[in-house]
């Protein structure tokens, strides 16, 4: 009577979950492809008689922006991830669905195989704005890292070290120039005249060609925000601050940033969540409340599935 069950009607991907089954079934799945075959493989072979349903949906219409949507040309950074990923960065490690198009992930993922930062597209899902945001720390255990780092004068360090160093303030300016050239790959460079007169010239210009997290591509001497760093050196390799945080972390403070015994379960959407199960959240005030209220209302289902 344990099923698990994927029904694509119109487009949409509607997730029906017993509990008790999907642990077991994602414990032999270890990578998208493996869990796609056997969610296909389930509903050949199984006979539903019962089926509790967890009440979230995967829209795929509107769930993310595909290469064959971008106006230019994909960049080579872009790394698909699969339904399962994009449903774990929005409703497990972000907390929300967020107006921003989730375009790919991390060169690899975590032990676990989830992703633990994500690249977004320039424009909002609407297309009706735009954004400089590209890299996105997603994964909460890193965001709760990085978010100490920085409360313990992380900011301040690196900043140090940046007005010490014509070599790191070089390795800046060449970060914001790959961040700007990155949004004229992703929005095509015939496109730019068209966004002007939609966005407005002044602000069209300064999302396109600003550097890391919109920041001014003169400013070399201020790495502003490490998570972004940490996302950007995730996504692509060529973020040396990234790699520098990500030594900081292992080297200093001893923590496996791969994962720990327990995490999956805070950024597997198919795992049933309960009052024992592992969950970490931001340090900052506006996203711990954020996903302590999205905890209460997964376990909230949970809770109601099990009454069904």
């Amino acid at each position: 009577h344990d099923v698990c069950m994927f029904d694509l009607f119109n487009g949409e991907v509607l997730m029906l979950i017993c509990v008790n089954a999907m642990q077991r079934v994602l414990r032999k799945a270890k990578d998208s492809s493996i869990v796609g075959r056997t969610f296909e493989n389930i509903g050949k072979r199984i006979s539903v008689s019962k089926v509790t349903s967890i009440p979230w949906r995967i829209h795929s219409k509107k769930r993310t922006i595909n290469n064959d949507d971008l106006n230019g040309n994909a960049p080579d950074t872009i790394h698909p991830l699969s339904i399962l990923h994009k449903e774990s960065v929005a409703y497990r490690q972000v907390g929300y669905i967020s107006d921003l198009a989730i375009v790919g992930g991390p060169r690899k993922k975590c032990r676990f195989g989830f992703p633990q930062a994500i690249m977004t597209s320039p424009y909002y899902k609407d297309k009706d704005k735009m954004t400089s945001s590209l890299y996105l720390l997603t994964c909460p255990r890193l965001v709760r890292i990085v978010d100490n780092l920085e409360s313990d004068g992380g900011i301040e360090r690196y900043n140090e070290k940046l007005e010490k160093s014509a070599e790191l303030q070089d390795a800046m300016r060449q970060i914001h120039e790959r961040h700007s050239k990155t949004r004229i790959q992703y929005v095509g460079e015939h496109n730019l005249a068209r966004n002007r007169e939609k966005f407005g010239r002044e602000r069209a210009d300064v999302i396109i060609y600003s550097g890391i997290t919109g920041m001014t591509p003169t400013q070399v001497t201020d790495i502003k925000c490490l998570h972004a760093h940490l996302a950007d050196y995730l996504c692509t390799g060529e973020n040396i601050f990234g790699r520098m945080i990500l030594d900081e972390i292992h080297t200093k403070l001893l923590i496996d940033t791969d994962g720990e015994s327990g995490c999956w379960q805070m950024c597997d959407p198919l795992h049933a969540l309960s009052e024992d199960s592992y969950w970490v959240t931001s340090s900052k005030t506006k996203h711990k409340s954020l996903m302590n209220h999205n905890r209460h209302r997964l376990l909230e289902a949970t809770s109601n599935a099990l009454k069904t």
